[in-house]
């Protein structure tokens, strides 16, 4: 047992991720469905739990292996994983605001101070390092930055506009600056490790949430934001066009980078086809939908079965 919690990774915490951002998109479906909140807070219980297991697997990891914990923030690639835990905050209190709104702002701001801490240190850290190079650039480098955009949808009405906007513009400024340099990584070096390709789909997150972070700050779904829906179909079905690379490789918990960024896109379908954008983006969206829940049931099964057979949390 101590040898696979010293192998914990922090990459762990897309799990929640993943999970979360399906019950905030279940709770989407079920209020345009006007149907009963069961899957949303089934999902939502779920969440909190795997989050609370999560977090106390991974504090006993810093107090027993410190080092460890210092070897991956020192990782060109984990170091990015890092905000997963803030962004997971954050999504819990998106999930929490309909229903309990007090604690849903005491989430929203935990996570937004962390967000912001991991965001300054890690982008300070790329710019004064002595290790980074053009190989190590994936996907996973917009977690920190481009995370930002989450906090502008949770802290929307409990902190001054400002807030909000700042953290828009950041999220915004680093997705444009990070495409580019990931499109140049990918198009003229080597291909992605394996165990990074399900990164891929991160992609579709950014224009999504910066979509229904706009949307949460304007309240309108204007020609930006129509731009921003449209970029994030356009990652999807680049991504679905290369769907045979997808499965081709073997399970990694770097899986789990399909759930999120389907639910976000799922989100931005249902508030695109909610504020004029026709029937066809609803469609879309729960369409969407039931394929995030299945996806989100084979993810939690395979994990599962990673787990038992020791495919995970072992060293590399």
């Amino acid at each position: 047992m101590g040898g696979r919690l010293k192998n914990f990774p922090v990459p762990f915490f897309s799990v929640v991720m993943g999970i979360a951002g399906a019950t905030i998109a279940s709770q989407r479906v079920e209020a345009s469905l006007q149907t009963g909140a069961v899957v949303s807070g089934v999902l939502l219980l779920l969440s909190v739990t795997v989050f609370a297991l999560i977090l106390c697997l991974y504090t006993v990891k810093m107090m027993l292996y410190t080092d460890e914990v210092k070897k991956e923030f020192r990782d060109p690639v984990r170091i990015n994983f890092f905000p997963t835990v803030s962004i997971s905050l954050l999504l819990l209190a998106v999930a929490f605001s309909p229903l309990h709104p007090r604690v849903g702002a005491t989430l929203a701001l935990t996570g937004a101070i962390l967000q912001f801490f991991f965001f300054l240190v890690i982008v300070a850290e790329w710019i004064r390092h002595e290790r980074f190079e053009i190989k190590h650039m994936n996907p996973s480098w917009f977690i920190p930055a481009v995370g930002n955009l989450l906090i502008s949808i949770a802290c929307t009405g409990i902190t001054p506009a400002i807030v909000s906007w700042f953290f828009f513009s950041a999220g915004i400024f680093f997705w444009l600056v990070l495409q580019v340099i990931l499109f140049s990584r990918i198009i003229f070096n080597a291909p992605l490790p394996e165990k990074l390709v399900p990164t891929f789909f991160i992609l579709i997150a950014p224009p999504a949430v910066g979509f229904l972070a706009y949307f949460k700050l304007t309240g309108v779904v204007d020609n930006f934001a129509t731009f921003l829906f449209c970029v994030a179909l356009l990652m999807f079905f680049l991504l679905l066009s290369l769907g045979r690379m997808f499965f081709q490789i073997r399970f990694f918990i770097s899986w789990w980078a399909y759930s999120f960024p389907l639910a976000a896109l799922t989100m931005a379908s249902l508030a695109y086809h909610h504020h004029g954008g026709g029937e066809v983006p609803l469609y879309f969206g729960l369409g969407l939908f039931l394929l995030l829940a299945l996806l989100i049931l084979f993810l939690i099964i395979r994990t599962l079965i990673a787990i038992l057979r020791h495919e995970i949390c072992v060293e590399e």
